[in-house]
């Protein structure tokens, strides 16, 4: 069928402006004959491939709904202008989202996406062209497709240069005749669909002609409510076919839900108005949609419903909007929707009615605080104390004239009369605060929109609201007094029980106050069978640095609560176990950012005379050291900052808005930006230490020993060979660690230390005594006018042409297993008569299946098993045949044998226990090619019957026994192994 018998009714209108000088160039049928196969790529070559339709039934389905959205007393007032205008923008709003391979490709070359990426902070690196690459790129295209296709289309006047990519030639062929006044009034149409509606008002005229024939008259505004709004309801299934669904089965759970919600809507139509009889009345204004869907899926329902929410909000602008502009007009064009009618959104299997927790006070109170957050009762006073230093804190911050500078929180225990009494000189509270926060658990002052928009930089250690409800752990008799600074009355309450009623006084003396000015101060009679023990030590445990002055009084014993900063915080600490700070044995180097503070111990090293972090053995372990990490000098985390249990002896104090936020057990930090960027904070200086003692080894030996001897410290640092997950965040230290320059890279000329992420994307490894030997040379000699490749090259003239080589002395190290992450080797060669093995690197290649070898074989240091993948091709040179390598990174399969085939299959396997099964399995066949003498027969059940393995039963469930014995039997060992040159010597790989 020709695709003029398939135009839309508004298509058919839009034809007559193309008999206008303005239009005459035009071809409509060419034009969407073009955007068809234009629009039919979105969603290919990796994006947007989870995505609804955004092909030509998408414009199909808004040209339709177009139809239903223009009422008919302004059907006949649109132009032909407007029906051409309103037709092109819905034919090009979405084809900024069309991506071409050679856009993608040349990514690195778009200065828009670059600033994108800085704003991600995340760098666009040169080949990369991952999963994770294409998400990034997808998400910015989405971000800015407006804008991308109102730079084409305003552009389209120009000829293309050969720089230009294929979109912008055929965008040029379709509407390049149009006058550049013209295209960027239909840019500005289309890129509208992303704008607020207010944008709208400001850039779009309603009173547009572009020639004398009143033909040419155009509202734009009026085109791009029609064009929002044909958009924002096209939500139906024929955006969602059953195929494609089935084809593409999103695995996204937010585009799956996309998916059934849309697939759910069977259709959006007028909404018939009735009257007070309920019958319909043709005679009152329509001014609805309504919704028919069918739902199986809740969480599909409950998205439709937040989008429909939207979606009414935004009809309601667009209507005031264009109301506006026809009342100051009089142009008779007429937007009469506001709003979306839901009645026909039927549901099956769940109940549409929104359900609510209520909160029981009784067990609301156990739940919280009785069992689980807090069940130990001396946290009461930590709740009360904080909240008590915020009000202090957040006085001191107004700085409000006549208001006492001194400020300071009591805290007052008298055993015999079993009271209990905090009391500070805060800000005190007034009518509003007592009512809407202090009796609504769960809601913070401090977190309420109106507190953060009057305070913007006011950072609070209390959040959540629950300070009053911990109270009732240990007293049913609590009495409140509290008088707000800019009031002179004081406000009481007195509560008696948890449950009981009790009521506001506002004309209290406020006598108890401190200084009987503003302030709150809070008595509990505190109940026979609760213990409060150990509050001195408790309140110094929690309370570390506090900007005002904290006093414990115990049976009038006073006692001061915190230091006046971090350093002497961990001055004192230290100095109670006999570690005395005194800058030559032992010192505390201090990191600050973006309001952190982060002390560590370091311990003076006798032979390097460098620093190094200090692990005194007597400190270590000890819960009362004061380490850890604090939020506005009150202790959350008790373990050294980066890590999960004691490593080093250091203490981290965030303050202000960048501080990270706690768990309502305030035992824990929650996992946001503000916290990833602490840690990286933290990683970072504890690089700087080791950078500073790399430049203090490089001013007395070589850079190669240098590296070397660090690398124990970046070990351990990493918790390396050990207790590996010991890191708090392990991907943010090994985010930090790629920018480290401590990568040792030879290019005969030189040797420099680089990071990870400066490598080259190829380079190379050699395996050679005479390189190791020549490096162990180099390592000796301060300043070596030639570097280890430069020796080897002068005596094996077949290495002149390596470049680049990574220095092997690092193998066994950390730094090998962050190289290892981002490396593959892509070629291997070898020299029998020389014993040299060469490896070639390349970043981010996927030829092997890696590994890791279990502990036990850690011992021999073989801690990786290589397996060619199938499809892989490394080049692999000087072979007789050989199907093994076996060198220091551990052993290399290949060649075309069976049980090359048989471990890449496993390794397909989706079963959670394959890796430790591969792991095993690949041990076994590590000791069996290492030795000269193992039958397989006699040593395959020895093996596998041994406590070493540890998966035991459960190793045959996944492995096929008597296939994998069989293989291995008949496996033909041919291999390349220097070792047996050396076995003597001891220094066998």
């Amino acid at each position: 069928m020709p695709l003029s018998n398939k135009l839309e009714k508004i298509e058919q209108e839009a034809l007559e402006a193309l008999k206008l000088d303005s239009f005459k160039g035009l071809n409509l049928i060419d034009i969407k004959d073009k955007l068809t196969s234009m629009l039919a790529h979105i969603g290919t070559n990796g994006m947007f491939t989870e995505y609804t339709k955004h092909d030509i039934s998408h414009v199909n389905g808004m040209l339709k709904l177009a139809e239903t959205i223009i009422p008919e007393n302004t059907w006949k007032t649109l132009t032909p202008t407007d029906w051409l205008l309103l037709v092109l923008s819905i034919y090009f709003h979405d084809l900024g989202m069309l991506i071409t391979d050679a856009e993608f490709t040349n990514r690195t070359n778009n200065k828009e996406f670059q600033k994108y990426l800085n704003t991600l902070n995340h760098p666009s690196q040169e080949g990369q062209t991952n999963i994770h690459d294409r998400a990034i790129y997808q998400d910015y295209v989405r971000e800015f497709h407006g804008e991308r296709i109102y730079e084409w289309i305003a552009n389209a006047w120009n000829t293309p240069s050969e720089e230009d990519y294929v979109v912008q030639s055929l965008i040029h062929q379709m509407i390049g005749c149009l006058k550049p006044n013209i295209l960027k009034d239909l840019a500005l149409l289309c890129k509208s669909h992303q704008l607020n509606m207010n944008e709208c008002v400001n850039i779009l005229k309603p009173d547009l002609q572009y020639e004398q024939d009143a033909s040419s008259f155009t509202n734009l505004l009026y085109v791009a409510a029609i064009l929002r709004t044909a958009d924002l309801l096209h939500i139906t299934s024929e955006r969602t076919p059953d195929i494609d669904f089935l084809l593409i089965s999103p695995q996204n759970n937010y585009s799956r839900r996309e998916w059934v919600k849309q697939k759910s809507v069977h259709c959006i139509r007028v909404k018939q108005e009735a009257n007070r009889n309920n019958i319909n009345d043709s005679s009152i204004e329509k001014h609805r949609f309504e919704i028919l869907a069918t739902f199986d899926d809740e969480e599909a329902y409950s998205q439709l419903q937040a989008y429909l929410d939207y979606a009414e909000k935004e009809l309601i602008k667009t209507y005031k909007c264009c109301a506006d502009s026809n009342r100051i007009k009089g142009n008779n064009y007429y937007f009469p929707w506001d709003g979306i009618d839901r009645t026909n959104i039927e549901t099956n299997g769940f109940n549409a009615e929104k359900l609510k927790f209520e909160l029981d006070k009784d067990n609301i109170l156990k739940l919280l605080i009785g069992h689980t957050l807090y069940s130990h009762a001396n946290v009461v006073l930590r709740e009360l104390t904080q909240n008590a230093i915020d009000a202090c804190r957040l006085m001191k911050s107004l700085k409000k004239q006549g208001s006492n500078n001194q400020f300071k929180v009591l805290i007052s225990w008298d055993s015999n009369k079993r009271e209990l009494i905090v009391s500070d000189n805060g800000t005190g509270m007034n009518e509003h605060i007592i009512l809407n926060f202090l009796f609504k658990v769960g809601v913070s002052r401090y977190q309420s929109s109106e507190f953060k928009e009057k305070h913007q930089k006011f950072h609070s250690i209390s959040r959540f609201g629950i300070g009053l409800l911990t109270c009732f752990m240990i007293s049913d008799e609590i009495d409140i007094t509290t008088r707000y600074y800019e009031e002179k009355l004081a406000h009481s309450i007195k509560i008696r029980n948890l449950q009981g009623e009790f009521y506001l006084r506002n004309d209290a003396k406020g006598d108890n106050i401190i200084g009987n000015d503003h302030g709150t101060t809070l008595v509990l009679k505190v109940r026979k069978d609760v213990e409060l023990k150990d509050i001195e030590r408790d309140l110094k445990k929690w309370i570390i640095v506090s900007e005002i002055d904290v006093t414990l009084t115990i049976d009038k014993r006073d006692i001061s609560i915190g230091y006046k900063d971090e350093i002497t915080a961990m001055k004192t600490s230290l100095a109670d176990y006999g570690v005395n700070v005194d800058d030559k044995t032992y010192k505390i180097k201090e990191y600050n950012e973006n309001g952190a503070a982060f002390l560590i111990l370091l311990h003076k090293n006798e032979i390097y005379n460098y620093w190094t972090y200090a692990t005194p053995t007597t400190l270590i372990g000890n819960n009362n050291v004061i380490l850890g990490t604090c939020i506005e000098g009150i202790m959350v985390e008790n373990t050294t900052p980066g890590y999960n249990n004691h490593s080093y002896i250091a203490l981290l104090n965030c303050k202000g808005e960048n501080a990270p936020s706690t768990n309502v057990a305030r035992d824990r930090l929650e996992d946001t930006n503000e916290l990833r960027n602490i840690q990286a904070f933290v990683y970072r200086s504890y690089f700087d230490i080791i950078r500073e003692q790399i430049n203090v080894l490089c001013g007395r030996f070589n850079i190669s020993w240098s590296i070397y001897e660090v690398s124990y410290t970046i070990d351990k640092l990493a918790s390396y060979q050990r207790e590996y997950y010991n890191l708090s965040n392990r991907n943010i230290f090994e985010e930090c660690f790629r920018k480290e320059k401590f990568m040792l890279l030879d290019n005969a000329e030189k040797c420099e230390l680089v990071s990870i992420t400066e490598l080259p994307n190829k380079v190379w490894t050699i395996e050679s005594q005479a390189y190791s030997s020549a490096f162990s040379l180099v390592q000796e000699i301060k300043d070596c006018a030639k570097t280890p490749l430069k020796i080897v090259q002068e005596i094996l003239p077949t290495l002149s042409d390596s470049k680049n080589v990574l220095a092997d002395n690092l193998w066994f190290h950390y730094s090998s297993e962050m190289f290892l992450s981002e490396y593959q080797i892509s070629d291997i060669s070898f020299d029998i008569e020389n014993r040299r093995i060469d490896f070639c690197w390349l970043r981010n290649g996927n030829f092997w299946n890696i590994v890791k070898l279990p502990n036990n074989s850690s011992r021999n240091r073989m801690r990786k098993f290589f397996i060619l993948n199938e499809s892989a091709s490394v080049e692999i040179g000087n072979t007789n045949n050989e199907n093994i390598i076996v060198s220091k990174l551990g052993v290399f399969l290949f060649g075309d044998n069976a049980l090359r085939s048989f471990l890449n299959n496993l390794a397909t396997n989706n079963v959670s226990q394959v890796k430790n099964a591969l792991s095993i399995i690949s041990d076994f066949i590590s000791r069996v090619v290492r030795s000269e003498h193992i039958q397989i027969e006699q040593y395959f059940d020895k093996y596998f019957n041994s406590d070493d393995n540890f998966l035991h039963n459960d190793l045959w469930a996944i492995v096929d026994k008597s296939i994998f014995f069989e293989i291995m039997k008949n496996f033909e060992i041919k291999k390349v192994d220097f070792n047996k040159y050396y076995s003597r010597s001891g220094t066998a790989w």
